[in-house]
């Protein structure tokens, strides 16, 4: 397991990095308190542990695989009449405890994908808490949004921004707003509508108790798959790859460059599996094609393995 958690803190660490550089903008950004940044970032964070996981154990085991190899105890499974495959069932306890911390990070990571306006909607809730409690006047940007919390001591915060639809021209106020989980309609509650001049230079200001937008193109496209789909799915393809790399490397026994090639082994499977699913994913095909990843991760493992062990092995010493 040591190997699978050094594989995840480091692939982790780097897909940490990358979510903090797209999050970096909104952290300068002086109007803009943490407390509001924190929803995307988590949604990000969450999504880089999820990933990092699924190429993590995989290549994990490749790499013990390769150690046991190199020291022997593979030899001496072997020499006891133990096959690779038994030796790979003993970790089951590891595997479940992998299966677990994967499914409850693609559980979490579902569900801001599949209902991204959830996000949106902590985004501007957590803007306005953090409006309310400024002592003096100040504004809040909403990120994602395009729009900004006023704050003026002794007033409720108010959201002024343009709606979210195409060359509307239109600029709104409201003391609440609330977004439906596809991004499709919006809500603004005690709203003010104010027009582009019209005649003589001349604008129209409209005062509604509820304003409702619907049919607004989403700027994040949804994920259609159940967050335990995803979970269920990941988690299969993932094990299947990590089980069937483990048991190839300890098969193959030692060989020139093994660690690069316990390193391709391990991480074919489940780059495929992850590619698989979101293009499956985005052309909405339906839930029952995601059935094939796992058959991919698992397959594409199963054939890097065969081609590997027909690349010349060229001058090979055991171990004596």
């Amino acid at each position: 397991m040591s190997f699978a958690l050094l594989c995840w803190g480091g692939l982790f660490l780097a897909a940490a990095l990358g979510a903090l550089v797209r999050v970096l903008p909104w952290m300068l950004e002086p109007t803009l308190p943490a407390s509001v940044v924190w929803p995307f970032a988590r949604s990000l964070l969450l999504l880089a542990a999820e990933v990092s996981l699924v190429v993590a154990w995989p290549l994990g085991w490749a790499l013990h695989a390769t150690r046991l190899v190199a020291r022997g105890e593979a030899r001496v499974f072997a020499t006891l009449g133990e096959a690779p495959s038994r030796t790979a069932f003993a970790r089951r306890t590891v595997a479940a405890t992998l299966v677990l911390a994967l499914g409850a990070l693609s559980v979490l990571g579902g569900r801001d994908a599949s209902a991204p306006g959830l996000v949106v909607q902590d985004l501007l809730e957590q803007g306005r808490s953090a409006c309310a409690a400024e002592p003096t006047r100040a504004s809040h940007t909403v990120p994602l949004v395009k729009a900004v919390w006023t704050c003026v001591p002794g007033y409720p915060p108010r959201l002024v921004g343009k709606p979210p639809v195409m060359a509307s021209g239109l600029t709104f106020s409201a003391s609440a707003a609330r977004v439906s989980p596809d991004l499709t309609r919006f809500e603004l509650d005690d709203a003010r509508i104010l027009t582009p001049p019209v005649h003589e230079g001349a604008a129209i200001v409209a005062h509604v108790r509820t304003l409702v937008l619907r049919g607004i193109p989403p700027f994040a496209v949804s994920s259609t798959t159940p967050p335990w789909v995803r979970a269920l799915v990941l988690a299969l393809a993932t094990a299947l790859a990590a089980h069937l790399a483990f048991v190839r490397v300890l098969s193959e026994g030692e060989l020139p460059r093994g660690v690069v090639r316990a390193v391709v082994l391990g991480v074919v499977g489940p780059l495929a599996a992850l590619f698989l699913y979101r293009r499956i994913e985005t052309a909405s095909l339906g839930v029952a094609w995601l059935a094939v990843v796992p058959v991919v991760a698992g397959g594409l493992t199963l054939l890097v393995g065969e081609v590997l062990s027909r690349l010349p092995r060229g001058a090979h010493t055991g171990t004596k």
